[in-house]
């Protein structure tokens, strides 16, 4: 027996930008800031999840990642969207954590989001734009956080260092 398909999106189409710019839908500011990534960088889900707040050069304005399947580094050029949007979000909406992740998850204890997560922040873009959202496509299980209040690495870090030091760069403060 086939498994049924369903048409592959060719394209991003400009509704996604506007989607990921308007302010008045109901995306968060975390989703905002994946979708800026995974659309102006074409960065896979579980690249997203492993940034850290330290793989921002504000100095030199980069990225840089090891990429996951290849093992590969790789430095990307920040973008004003893409810096914009995590900007917003490290100021407005990131919980204060111990954790160095630069995506965390939405309730406590905040850890590192997984690939998954990362997936699920698409996922709300395309249901605003109705992307794949047609009858029948399957459901995927919910992400479940780490029931330990470490970061996901199990590591505990200096309380919010990598935040004040983003903060001091970006306020110009000491």
């Amino acid at each position: 027996m086939l498994r049924r398909t369903r048409k592959n999106i060719q394209y991003l189409t400009s509704k996604i930008i506007d989607t990921l710019s308007n302010t008045s839908n109901a995306l968060t500011l975390r989703e905002r800031a994946i979708g800026q990534i995974a659309v102006h960088y074409g960065m896979r889900s579980g690249d997203i999840a492993a940034l850290e707040l330290n793989s921002i050069d504000l100095d030199r304005e980069i990225i840089r990642i090891i990429q996951r399947k290849t093992q590969q580094p790789l430095e990307l050029p920040l973008l004003a969207v893409a810096d914009n949007a995590i900007y917003d979000y490290v100021t407005q909406e990131h919980p204060v954590s111990d954790c160095p992740a630069l995506f965390l998850t939405q309730n406590a204890p905040y850890g590192k989001i997984s690939g998954e997560g990362a997936w699920r922040a698409s996922e709300s873009i395309m249901h605003i734009d109705k992307i794949r959202q047609e009858k029948g496509r399957p459901q995927r299980t919910p992400y479940l956080p780490a029931p330990s209040g470490n970061c996901a690495d199990g590591k505990r870090h200096p309380a919010t260092s990598h935040q004040r030091n983003y903060w001091a760069y970006r306020f110009q403060i000491d």
